[in-house]
């Protein structure tokens, strides 16, 4: 008998990429969307200027692997999964994302990497990955995005403080439709 093969996507940023800042990031990055959602538009906020890219790039630049990247590279092996990375950074971070995953050797684990290269709002973006690729699952770390990603794809939606144990049920070989 076949064995399924699952379709798993990630985010990059906040799910394997954490902030050196930890929970102050999370903090300032909130008070950054609340602050440019209300003086540019409801949507996601896209930086316009070059200082505003400059500042992207050094934030994105100084983030570190998940604590789970040595667990996710060893899964990355199983014939039966597939793992691909499904990131909203717009176009400028493109090559930035490339050197990044592969200075952390998490390049390698992706059948595909996606990178947000027409500037689309990053929601509409992942869903338009997620379906396409017809995955069985996605983990994302934004609230909003969750809610919305649920919303408009057929995958099951994990939030990222769940993603330990879904990789360890993943490893144990636990029914994941059941279990999440």
């Amino acid at each position: 008998m076949k064995m399924k093969i699952i379709k798993i996507g990630f985010d990059l940023d906040g799910v394997l990429a954490q902030h050196s800042l930890g929970g102050f990031w999370f903090k300032l990055r909130k008070f950054k969307e609340k602050l440019f959602k209300k003086t540019h538009s409801s949507s996601y906020y896209f930086p316009k200027t070059l200082v505003e890219k400059i500042a992207w790039i050094i934030i994105d630049w100084f983030r570190r692997p998940s604590e789970q990247r040595d667990f996710l590279v060893s899964l990355a092996k199983k014939k039966q999964l597939k793992f691909y990375l499904i990131t909203g950074r717009f176009k400028f971070l493109e090559r930035l994302t490339f050197k990044w995953l592969r200075k952390n050797k998490l390049f390698d684990c992706f059948e595909k990497v996606l990178v947000n290269t027409q500037d689309l709002e990053p929601t509409e973006f992942k869903a338009k990955k997620i379906n396409r690729l017809g995955l069985d699952f996605f983990i994302d770390d934004d609230p909003d995005t969750i809610s919305c990603l649920r919303k408009k794809t057929a995958a099951k939606i994990i939030a990222a403080k769940s993603l330990n144990r879904f990789l360890k049920d993943i490893f144990a070989g636990v029914s994941l439709k059941q279990s999440f």
